[in-house]
């Protein structure tokens, strides 16, 4: 089960948290109807080109920056990616 905190704290970004009982379904099955249902595009959060992609655009921006060092803004991750 997640934790109440991080629930909340995503809630508090504005996102819509859908539950699901992980025992008797399955998320990428519920992931994907709710896709389809709404017409997006659903990408798993690791091993997707777009993913990949998107961070290897972000590094050439960071490498990219003309402004002095302490200037550019960069988000530190943990491992897991929270």
């Amino acid at each position: 089960m997640t934790p109440r905190s991080k629930v909340e704290a995503t809630a508090g970004y504005g996102a819509e948290i859908v539950t699901y009982d992980r025992y008797n379904q399955d998320r990428t099955t519920l992931g994907q109807a709710l896709a389809a249902d709404r017409g997006l595009a659903l990408i798993p959060p690791y091993d997707h080109p777009h993913v990949i992609a998107g961070q290897g655009q972000r590094a050439r921006r960071s490498n990219s920056c003309e402004e002095p060092a302490n200037s550019c803004v960069h988000r530190a991750r943990r491992r897991g990616g929270s």
